[in-house]
């Protein structure tokens, strides 16, 4: 089990919360709040690079050896169970309240949500994240769950193939996929922007900027010492982060090397913060923690209400904002009565 850091959680947390407000495309006076909100989603392909491959890192290095069957058992457990309790109590309303047109591509984007593969479908069907009839879609999210799923596929078969095999090159040959995803994803915002921002292909480079922390880690290799300068680059990646959720825009220009200003200040804030940092301390506060703990559930339940609430001609300010807050305690309850028990294999089995 590799050591729980609460400030990771904290960062989901924000990460969270500007989606839900990007997502909520909350209006004053023509102008919207947090247009670059949508980048949430790149922190958080950071923060699973880093998890998921200290997870794997460190039971190899206690092992000798990697469980496959206990690592998709996990994610299973991990993933699933809510995705499907949403699933399910979205099809009734969605039955009862969307006309025969919406409800055929709700139908399909169920569908190809149920096997990770939604992110290809909203290729095919043409739409364009965070435009005018995005919000028509309520399992449009779930594109970048697609996303995280088929990165684990292949993820610990390439690692523990180099660990058991040319591990002295593990973090080099994780550098060079890193810089030809990110070379791609230039490419690709270049000349075709909708699969660019879809594809896993243009998304592997944020995810590996965390897998480079993870190693540096577990090598431990620290190049930043001076407790002072550690505590001023955290507050710089924090505001940085922030900061790109109120100045970026235009979803289909990401990713691209533009998004690399909020991945490496991420990838830095996770490299940095394993000390008693400012930043650690306000990641770690009790409220951030528990938020992120609840963030997949937020993720999940958040953009269904409030597509419902725009199919049905009620979308405003305010229908948002109760919407955003109706998330929460909905979340809550998933998170202890879902989340949490199928974590616990004991739970399950009793």
């Amino acid at each position: 089990m590799i050591k729980y850091r609460p400030d990771i959680d904290g960062l989901r947390a924000i990460s969270v919360i500007s989606v839900l407000i990007y997502h909520a495309d909350f209006d004053f006076n023509g102008i919207r709040i947090l247009t670059g909100g949508f980048l949430g989603v790149d922190i958080f392909f950071v923060i699973s690079g880093y998890l998921i491959s200290s997870l794997i890192l460190k039971e190899y290095q206690l092992n000798n050896n990697f469980s496959f069957k206990n690592f998709y058992n996990r994610r299973i457990r991990r993933i699933i169970p809510v995705l499907m309790f949403i699933t399910l109590i979205s099809i009734p309303i969605a039955f009862i309240y969307l006309l025969p047109y919406h409800l055929i591509e709700f139908s399909n984007s169920i569908f190809f949500s149920t096997f990770f593969l939604s992110n290809f479908y909203f290729i095919y069907d043409g739409l364009q994240y965070g435009g005018d009839l995005s919000i028509s879609k309520p399992f449009l999210h779930t594109w970048s769950l697609s996303v995280e799923e088929q990165f684990y596929l292949f993820f610990p078969f390439l690692t523990l193939f180099f660990l058991k095999f040319f591990r002295k090159y593990l973090l080099l040959f994780f550098i060079v996929i890193l810089v030809l995803s990110l070379i791609s994803a230039d490419f690709g915002n270049n000349n075709n922007q909708l699969s660019n921002f879809y594809f896993l292909t243009s998304r592997i480079w944020e995810i590996f900027f965390g897998v480079v922390v993870s190693i540096l880690h577990h090598k431990g290799l620290t190049y930043v010492k001076n407790v002072y300068f550690i505590d001023f680059l955290s507050i710089t990646s924090l505001f940085i982060i922030l900061a790109s959720f109120v100045i970026f825009e235009k979803e289909l220009e990401h990713p691209s090397t533009l998004t690399l200003i909020p991945v490496l200040a991420t990838s830095l804030l996770i490299y940095l913060n394993i000390n008693n940092t400012l930043v650690n301390k306000l990641l770690s506060l009790n409220l951030l923690v528990y938020t992120g703990l609840i963030s997949y559930s937020l993720y999940l339940w958040h953009f269904p209400i409030l597509s419902f609430i725009y199919l049905l001609g009620l979308q405003s300010n305010i229908s948002s904002f109760y919407a955003i807050i109706f998330s929460f305690p909905l979340s809550i309850l998933t998170y202890n009565l879902i989340e949490k028990k199928f974590r616990n294999f004991e739970k399950i089995n009793n």
